[in-house]
C-alpha cells in the first residue's frame, strides 16, 4: 500500500541532533515501541523488512512510528525465527562492544 506518511525518519533526526539541533523524537517509548513491532513482524508473522535502517523509521507523531520501504522483505523459516528469539534473549547480558560475538552466539551456533 502507498501512502504519504508526514513526519522525520530517524536518520533525518540523527542529522539535526548532530548539527546541534535539539531534537528526540526517538527516545525512549518511540524506541521500544519501534522495537516491540519488529518483535512482533518476526517472532508472530514470521515476516521481516529486512532493510531496517534510521532512513526507515519515520516518527509520525503521536507516539507512533512507521516503518517505511518494505522493497525487501523475508519470510522466515521456524529455524530462522528460533534463531532470533535466542538473539532477543541474548540482548540483556549481552557485552554491547562485541557484537560479532553476540551474533555468532545467536545465529552460529
Amino acid at each position: 500500500v502507498m501512502e504519504k506518511l508526514e513526519g522525520i525518519t530517524a536518520a533525518a533526526a540523527l542529522r539535526r541532533w548532530e548539527n546541534g539541533e535539539a531534537i528526540d523524537v526517538f527516545d525512549k517509548k518511540t524506541r521500544l515501541q519501534l522495537y516491540l513491532g519488529y518483535a512482533h513482524m518476526i517472532l508472530t508473522n514470521n515476516f521481516c523488512q529486512v532493510d531496517p535502517h534510521p532512513g526507515n523509521f519515520m516518527d509520525i507523531g503521536g507516539g507512533n512510528v512507521a516503518l517505511l520501504d518494505f522493497g525487501q522483505c523475508s519470510s522466515l523459516s521456524e529455524e530462522q525465527c528460533e534463531r532470533w528469539k535466542n538473539f532477543i534473549s541474548l540482548l540483556p547480558t549481552a557485552d554491547k562492544n562485541d557484537t560479532k560475538d553476540l551474533i555468532q552466539r545467536a545465529f552460529l551456533e
